[in-house]
């Protein structure tokens, strides 16, 4: 239950973090976001941790750096499916890997910190 707990609350702060890159569309940003976080982020951040239990990965960071990247990857061809472009998979794929991997590290802090005020 902890771990859904960090990873609501890693989704919620990315969320945050990358929509104040959108000023002037906070809110808009801001709720698309959330969901996009909540909805693939949490599920995607499972299976991820599900791959390192199974394959007993040692280089955990390099694995889920690479799954994150994986991950933005993946949402942008899903998000250019019906009308490729280039022009435009680039586009979002410059926003996607960033937001992917502001999620890793912002989760990475949280389980840190809640997990080291919790054993204090």
């Amino acid at each position: 239950m902890k771990n859904l707990f960090h990873k609501i609350i890693a989704a919620l702060t990315s969320a945050l973090l990358c929509s104040l890159l959108f000023a002037p569309i906070y809110m808009i940003a801001l709720y698309v976001s959330s969901i996009v976080y909540i909805v693939i982020g949490i599920s995607w951040s499972y299976l991820v941790d599900l791959l390192v239990k199974v394959l007993r990965i040692n280089t955990k960071y390099v694995f889920q750096f690479l799954m994150y990247v994986v991950a933005a990857i993946i949402l942008d061809l899903l998000l250019n499916l019906r009308d490729f472009n280039p022009q435009s998979a680039l586009t979002t794929l410059s926003i996607s890997v960033p937001a992917s991997l502001l999620y890793l590290h912002v989760l990475l802090f949280v389980n840190k910190y809640l997990s080291k005020k919790k054993s204090t």
